[in-house]
């Protein structure tokens, strides 16, 4: 009987292989954006007929960040039968931030003396919040996922961050 060796190195490599597609598999066909929300109950969402955005503020992120989520916060808003006015005469205002969380190592199999390999992601994060006229919070969700490697997909993700995070808000009655 042949007894069959395995290089260390090639076992690394196999490892690292199988992750990462194994990865990009689960990328590929599960969407799945973790979203945490929070709906204020001591609020009659049926007051509410309009929002707007607040004043622009300065911003580190690049504009088509900003122009995307507010077209599809815009887009949502108005199919839930929300109309869009100026700041000053809106019943609700939509703010949201975003971050890049730092960076985190996914490590493949447990190796004594040797470094273990690991493959690193980077988390963004989105958050919307949404206030009344008289600065009461009446919602508040955050999307995380992994950052996207292209303008692209950015867009693809952000567009599935806004609907996922807003999927439940009350239609207007």
């Amino acid at each position: 009987m042949r007894a069959f060796h395995l290089n260390p190195s090639s076992v690394t490599t196999a490892s690292l292989v199988l992750a990462s597609v194994i990865l990009l598999s689960f990328a590929a066909c599960s969407p799945k954006i973790n979203v945490a929300t929070r709906f204020n109950s001591d609020v009659n969402y049926k007051d509410y007929a309009s929002f707007s955005f607040p004043p622009q503020e300065l911003s580190l992120r690049p504009s088509w960040v900003d122009g995307q989520i507010k077209m599809d916060v815009e887009r949502i808003f108005k199919s839930k039968g929300y109309a869009m006015v100026d700041p000053s005469d809106s019943d609700l205002v939509v703010a949201f931030q975003t971050q890049r969380n730092e960076s985190y190592p996914l490590r493949l199999g447990r190796r004594r003396r040797k470094r273990t390999p690991s493959i690193t992601f980077e988390e963004g994060s989105l958050t919307l919040e949404i206030r009344d006229s008289f600065n009461q919070q009446v919602y508040r969700g955050v999307a995380r996922d992994v950052v996207a490697p292209n303008k692209q997909e950015t867009r693809k993700r952000l567009r599935a961050a806004v609907e996922t995070l807003l999927d439940d808000f009350p239609e207007k009655e």
